[in-house]
């Protein structure tokens, strides 16, 4: 089974214009409820999974929180132990599965706080780490 599951440990968009962070919810600590399952992005407040290259169903990218003591908490879960930067929360996403489909890719996004201004210069961060349980490792992951 070929995959490469990465925690998204701290998405911490902080653009250099005055140092203004344009991503709400940047470390997906604001949450609707305590995630208990697969796919669930959307229970951390304004995040959701985009389905291009990754169909519905339990393929999607996980969202992991302290409040859960089990399989979707965080440090301890499925994939492994990972502190978090900041907070109680992290995503955690695969960027290969040819188990499940030939270009399989799970992504996640957010609208920002302000639209982005032409000629300006920004600087995105963000913090990743592969899981204990993963057999491979990527050299793309973007922010877009």
């Amino acid at each position: 089974m070929k995959n490469s599951i990465f925690i998204i440990n701290l998405i911490l968009i902080a653009f250099s214009v005055n140092a203004q962070n344009f991503v709400p919810n940047w470390s997906f600590e604001e949450h609707s409820l305590c995630p208990n399952n697969y796919g669930q992005v959307d229970y951390s407040t304004g995040w959701n999974r985009a389905i291009e290259n990754a169909p519905g169903g339990t393929w999607a990218t996980d969202y992991l929180n302290s409040c859960n003591n089990g399989t979707f908490g965080a440090p301890n879960n499925t994939w492994g132990y990972q502190v978090t930067s900041t907070g109680n929360s992290y995503m955690a996403l695969c960027t290969m599965a040819p188990f499940a489909q030939e270009d399989y890719r799970e992504n996640i996004y957010i609208e920002l706080v302000n639209p982005l201004q032409i000629n300006n210069i920004y600087v995105p961060s963000i913090k990743v780490s592969s899981t204990d349980n993963s057999q491979y490792a990527t050299n793309n992951i973007g922010v877009k």
